[in-house]
């Protein structure tokens, strides 16, 4: 095993030991059944050592949460905001929270920022950082669509808002009763072509059947009057 003492020379791939012995042991026995000592004896090394890359176990969590965070998020929003080919970047988003929904670790990672929030004020805030950038991702990929006549939305922001929170239903599964495990790979395709269903019929401004009518935009009956706007086109934020 490699020694935590090795770990002293700040290494990257050493850096990234600690904090994935960190990381497991912080999931498996969360923030006040961790201590620096088991974290030391798991890496093969002194707590003396370990204390001195980090002054506390709050730093140390903290710094392994950040990094975990940034991982996940960073997954869902890589590149520059993409205006073109907007539809494979936005379905990708959509399929890569459905996945996250299977993942136990992630599962994990997340019943811990929920657990500990309360205790630690810096959780919330750095997520919503984190949730903000993926935002601010994605209002760009959106704005950019619909400059290029792709999609139609008066508030990209509001658009960003409205698929992330479409997408963020598999993460609470896991929170309620039941078994989930079986039909778990069926759900999430599922869900994230549900999800991007939705999404398609609310800001693309065309009807599937050729139409170029935008949606939300009022149409003429066969007599001539006017007939208000299929529900799939009102405002839902």
């Amino acid at each position: 095993m490699k020694t935590l003492a090795s770990a002293a020379d700040g290494r990257p791939d050493r850096q990234a030991e600690i904090f994935q012995v960190a990381l497991n042991s912080f999931l498996r026995d969360g923030y006040a059944g961790t201590s620096m000592a088991n974290i030391s004896h798991d890496l093969g090394g002194s707590k003396s050592t370990l204390y001195h890359r980090y002054r506390s176990k709050k730093q140390l969590f903290l710094s392994v949460l950040k990094h975990e965070v940034d991982s996940f998020f960073g997954q869902i929003a890589q590149g520059e905001p993409c205006g073109g080919d907007f539809e494979p970047a936005l379905r990708c988003f959509c399929s890569h929270f459905a996945q996250a929904g299977r993942d136990k670790e992630i599962q994990k990672l997340h019943r811990l920022v929920i657990g500990e929030s309360s205790r630690f004020s810096e959780i919330p805030a750095y997520y919503r950082q984190c949730v903000d950038k993926v935002l601010n991702w994605l209002a760009a990929t959106i704005e950019n669509a619909v400059r290029e006549g792709h999609l139609v939305a008066e508030d990209s922001r509001a658009a960003a808002e409205l698929l992330f929170a479409l997408n963020m239903q598999p993460l609470f599964l896991p929170f309620f009763p039941g078994d989930f495990e079986a039909e778990s790979q069926t759900f999430c395709e599922r869900h994230a072509a549900l999800v991007w269903g939705v999404f398609r019929k609310v800001y693309l401004p065309a009807c599937e059947c050729g139409s170029r009518r935008r949606i939300g935009e009022a149409s003429s009956t066969p007599n001539g009057g006017e007939r208000t706007p299929s529900p799939a086109a009102r405002p839902i934020l």
